[in-house]
């Protein structure tokens, strides 16, 4: 198995692993139930402060839509298919799928250190659903890294 067909399969598995954390702490959410944490950690603390919402929106429905962009772009890369025509505007760019998966994955970097921030400085406690998704954007940001990097020497 090539590099490329290797590292963008991690990233759908990564993809799938962010939205199971995700998706649980929704469905959690929406049954109003604060999941259980790993002793030490203060879960409750943390998804109940005024910063587990965007609005009225929680962070475990946007990481819901984050994981499925990434685990969307992911598919398409691992398929070598263009962007999706909705994308037009950055495919006339010249815009590739992975450079596009690569900034979002980006994205999910800076927002999750803003989290961990966060979680560090103001919240003063630690959620362990917070840190998988967290480390899971980390890893993502990395793989999709190498991915691209793999992309452009094939090139």
């Amino acid at each position: 198995m090539n590099k490329k067909i290797f590292l963008s399969l991690f990233i759908i598995v990564l993809s799938l692993v962010g939205l199971i954390d995700a998706g649980y702490l929704s469905f959690q959410r929406a049954a109003g139930i604060i999941p259980p944490c790993i002793p030490g950690f203060q879960c409750e603390t943390v998804l109940r402060s005024p910063y587990a919402n965007i609005g009225p929106i929680p962070l475990s429905v946007l990481g819901l839509v984050y994981y499925s962009i990434v685990f969307s772009l992911g598919v398409l890369v691992y398929l070598e298919k263009p962007l999706p025509k909705m994308f037009g505007f950055l495919r006339r760019a010249g815009a590739t799928t992975s450079d596009v998966l690569r900034a979002v994955t980006i994205f999910g970097l800076f927002f999750s250190i803003y989290l961990l921030v966060l979680m560090a400085f103001i919240i003063s406690a630690w959620c362990t659903y917070c840190l998988i998704s967290a480390l899971t954007c980390m890893l993502l940001f990395f793989v999709t890294g190498w991915y691209v990097k793999e992309d452009r020497v094939g090139e």
